[in-house]
């Protein structure tokens, strides 16, 4: 998110959404940066 320096500007739901999304098609990893 931007209020952590990066550059996603939707709201949190559809950035944990998209998350979510690479998870069920199988991604082997999702990178999480927590504050």
């Amino acid at each position: 998110p931007k209020w952590e320096g990066g550059q996603v500007e939707v709201d949190e739901q559809k950035r944990l959404g998209a998350l979510r999304l690479a998870v069920e098609l199988g991604s082997d990893y999702v990178d999480v940066e927590l504050k």
